[in-house]
């Protein structure tokens, strides 16, 4: 009866911290995931059907992409169903984080110097659940991969333990079968779950075997079997020559190989930060992070290195001591490798503290509890933190209601980065705010961003909408000597300069664009149309032609056919 009172009470709370983002929209890589990515977009519960899902779209992470193809077909793209499951996703992480910690509370050599064990499991559930850092994870939709691995990460630590404490040798063969189930489902839903192994390991030897070295050399070949899944997993995502594929993964990145590394030792100090204290101020989701080009460059670089060294060695120092503690600080550092490591990429993303920071809350409230002897002390402390996250996760959820406000949020938060500035001109373009996303757009440019060919594109698309033609044809002039074979931006220019009545330069530039693109359908349909202006019906009739047998579905071109050959009909009649 109680433990059912704690469920409701986690989904309760889970449910009103993201009421009002249901209708929270599609962003940033959602549209690649989802509207674009037709394999999840299924209309039969078919095996063909779901095994495409999972395993033709863009990512290896076929648990994931399941579920959202089962998101699609019971609500196509209907947002509050995505938002709906990822709550969900995130209330069963934080009621399978509350088990494994009672179930590890109940473990002789974790009790120790734990007065009321029943007490943190619950303080530190509730608290990870309302940790406004998780909001990246829930209501951005397509971090439910990351949630997803999560959940099914934790549930496989807790099944594993479950079957170590069984009796019974059927009953132990259903809860290690179930673990390994989870387990694969965590990796099929993102690779970060690699570390499961590992950390199995780690658990065993230190709530179950006691840190006994004796043990530990009796494990030889499970040890090294880790190692093999480990090498294997990293085969299995980065193909047979992973140097090569780490090497190519920065080639779009405004960073090097060592740039990152130097620079994610100061990433995960801030990550800590971030869990101590996650205003909403200091949530962003495009964070400007500044690079570490040396040790020394900046000092907080060597500074940062030097603490989580000292980190580690702390939890060395602590294992047998304060076995808990110790664990969840391993726990941090160990989930946080493979996305801090040498692969190129991103340099930070809130999200990817979800995980590691299940154990990590623990260790908090352990040295808490050490510091705060008092009960109701500890409940007040406990009640009044529950309640600040709750408050600031229901404050940033309010931020990523509307992709305007969560892109303003991130200007004014990274302002000198190109990327959020970006992305926030082309929100106001798709409102048809064509002033400010203007604005937006030449500040982009102002900060020499890589991509300027395609920021220079947009502004031209935005001016012409504008009427602005004349600064139009010389952003799209601009973004075709940045990108010359790109055939969508000579397709725009000419259209451009027909609106100026430039028709002469319009049918130019398409034919240039056919010489380098002859499929290009729509550079066929546009020149047809022009020629129709000039009088060359048969001309027309051929382009139109021509594209129709690249898109037999072309439906303009099919009727802008008929038009020309209608005319051509009557012209030849009247010869």
């Amino acid at each position: 009866m109680v433990e059912s009172l704690l469920y409701l009470c986690f989904a309760l709370v889970a449910f009103l911290l993201y009421s009002n983002t249901f209708q929270s929209p599609y962003i940033f890589d959602d549209w690649y995931h989802i509207p674009a990515n037709s394999h999840i977009q299924i209309t039969s519960l078919s095996w063909d059907a779901i095994m495409e899902a999972g395993f033709d779209s863009p990512l290896r992470r076929p648990v994931a992409y399941i579920t959202l193809a089962l998101n699609y077909y019971f609500h196509g793209f209907d947002l509050a169903g995505y938002h709906l499951v990822n709550i969900l996703i995130h209330l069963a992480a934080g009621i399978f984080l509350y088990i494994f910690l009672q179930t590890t509370f109940s473990l002789p050599q974790a009790r120790q110097k734990i007065e009321h064990a029943g007490w943190p499991p619950f303080s530190v559930a509730m608290i990870w659940l309302v940790h406004p850092l998780h909001v990246q994870s829930v209501t951005y939709i397509i971090q439910k991969m990351n949630s997803l691995a999560a959940m099914f990460y934790i549930l496989s630590m807790l099944l594993y333990v479950r079957e170590r404490l069984a009796r019974g040798k059927g009953k132990q063969s259903v809860l290690f079968l179930s673990s390994l189930c989870a387990g694969i489902l965590a990796l099929g839903s993102k690779e970060n779950a690699a570390t499961l192994p590992l950390f199995i390991l780690l658990y065993e030897w230190f709530f179950l075997q006691d840190l006994s070295f004796t043990w530990l050399r009796k494990r030889f070949l499970p040890i090294l079997g880790v190692g093999v899944f480990l090498v294997c997993v990293m085969m299995l995502f980065l193909g047979q020559h992973p140097l090569d594929a780490i090497l190519n993964s920065y080639g779009s990145r405004d960073f090097n190989m060592e740039q990152r590394v130097l620079t994610k030792f100061r990433v995960v100090l801030f990550y800590m930060g971030l869990l101590l204290f996650p205003h909403p101020a200091r949530l962003n989701i495009d964070h400007d992070f500044s690079l570490s080009l040396s040790l020394l460059n900046p000092p907080s670089t060597l500074l940062s290195l030097g603490v989580l060294l000292g980190l580690f060695g702390l939890a060395i120092m602590l294992a047998r001591r304060e076995r808990i503690v110790a664990f969840s600080i391993f726990w941090f550092l160990g989930n946080l490798v493979i996305e801090s490591s040498v692969i190129g990429l991103e340099i930070i993303f809130e999200h990817r503290t979800y995980l590691p920071s299940m154990l990590a809350v623990l260790a908090i409230v352990i040295l808490c509890d050490r510091v705060l002897t008092n009960r109701w002390l500890q409940v007040f402390v406990v009640i009044l933190v529950v309640s600040l996250f709750a408050t600031w996760t229901y404050q940033r959820n309010q931020v990523w209601q509307d992709e305007i406000t969560l892109r303003r949020d991130a200007v004014a938060k990274s302002p000198a980065k190109p990327r959020a500035l970006a992305i926030l001109a082309n929100a106001l373009e798709r409102q048809h705010v064509y002033d400010e996303a203007a604005y937006y757009y030449n500040e982009t440019l102002s900060l020499n961003p890589k991509n300027a060919d395609e920021i220079h594109f947009n502004l031209g698309n935005v001016l012409v909408a504008q009427r602005k033609f004349d600064e139009a044809v010389l952003h799209f002039r601009e973004a075709i000597l940045l990108s010359p074979n790109r055939a969508v931006m000579r397709l725009n220019l000419s259209y451009a300069l027909a609106l100026q009545g430039r028709e002469k330069e319009a049918v130019q530039e398409l034919q240039e664009l056919l010489r380098q693109h002859p499929e290009e359908a729509r550079a066929h349909n546009n020149l047809g149309s022009l020629l129709m202006n000039q009088g060359k019906f048969k001309e027309a009739a051929l382009h139109y032609s021509e594209a129709l047998k690249l898109q037999p579905n072309y439906k303009q071109a099919r009727k802008n056919l008929e038009i020309a050959l209608k005319r051509l009909q009557k012209e030849t009649s009247r010869q």
